[in-house]
């Protein structure tokens, strides 16, 4: 059960966990991501420079709670979002960052493209 209290004092950003490709990074092609987040997100966004937040490209993706993951093949107890991406030839990084239920919202989490 959720304490809404805790929830309305959290002013914590989430942490992205991890990133995978679900298949080889092709570039010049759109390419498909999973961020993994450590609670529920309302917004992910991604740039290839360190842009802010409100400036970065929205994912389209958000989380509820009945979203937690219990796949032992992705991070226990964390959030997915499934992002589709083209990526230009001359790209090396994509930064990624994500908004929590009240706002706060994680450094850029910094992917780089091999």
């Amino acid at each position: 059960k959720i304490n809404t209290q805790e929830m309305a004092n959290d002013n914590i950003a989430p942490d992205i966990l991890n990133i995978t490709a679900k298949n080889s990074i092709k570039k010049e092609n759109i390419n498909n991501f999973l961020i993994f987040v450590n609670e529920p997100f309302n917004l992910c966004k991604y740039s290839f420079s360190g842009e802010i937040f409100d400036n970065m490209n929205a994912i389209n993706c958000t989380a509820e709670e009945r979203n937690i993951i219990y796949d032992a093949n992705y991070p226990l107890g964390s959030y997915a979002c499934s992002a589709n991406i083209f990526l230009p030839a001359d790209s090396s990084q994509i930064l990624f960052s994500c908004e929590d239920k009240n706002g706060n919202r994680n450094e850029n989490y910094l992917f780089k493209l091999s």
